[in-house]
């Protein structure tokens, strides 16, 4: 969980770049999560809803080097996961 300073733009808290701003039930929901003690669950839900929501980039570099589409899948996100372009597929449930 990560406060966003003042003046930011992004809202007042975001936990792996989902922020409160523009998914604040998503966020809450982590949030949540991490309180409660199940972090891995978290995780797993915020790679989910990060992949989710940048799905639809893929297919514009269909073609081109993995950076290439790992960088058009980290800019449609405010804040993406430092680690967002890990080599380690994403996750599914």
């Amino acid at each position: 969980m990560y406060q966003i300073p003042a003046g930011d733009g992004g809202g007042k808290y975001e936990v792996a770049g989902i922020n409160d701003r523009y998914h604040p039930a998503e966020v809450d929901l982590l949030v949540a999560l991490i309180r409660a003690g199940k972090q891995q669950e978290a995780e797993g839900r915020a790679v989910e809803f990060i992949g989710g929501y940048t799905d639809a980039v893929v297919g514009w570099h269909a073609d081109a080097a993995p950076s290439i589409s790992c960088a058009t899948r980290v800019s449609t996100e405010v804040r993406a996961a430092p680690r967002a372009c890990s080599s380690s597929p994403r996750r599914r449930r």
